[in-house]
């Protein structure tokens, strides 16, 4: 990574893509996509979060289970909804 040029796979892939999206290759094309490709991860790399600490993994594990049960749970009463037929008393 070097400070020019940060994710250099990034600005070739957004080039790539400003030229893919014009449609052409003129010289003005490659000058504002090059300098998009350029400028777009710099401005990028303030934006770059910190890496995060996994503290407590034993509390992950129980949102997780909490999200997976809470999922199971609505799409059973979804699918209640929609298969049975309304109760008339």
């Amino acid at each position: 990574m070097t400070r020019w040029l940060p994710y250099p796979c990034s600005s070739g892939f957004i080039l790539a893509l400003w030229l893919l999206l014009n449609q052409s290759v003129e010289p003005a094309h490659l000058l504002l996509g090059g300098a998009l490709a350029l400028g777009a991860p710099l401005v990028l790399t303030a934006l770059e979060a910190p890496r995060p600490r996994l503290r407590r993994p034993e509390a992950i594990l129980r949102l997780v289970g909490r999200v997976l049960y809470d999922i199971v749970r609505s799409n059973v009463a979804v699918g209640r909804i929609v298969l049975l037929p309304p109760h008339r008393n």
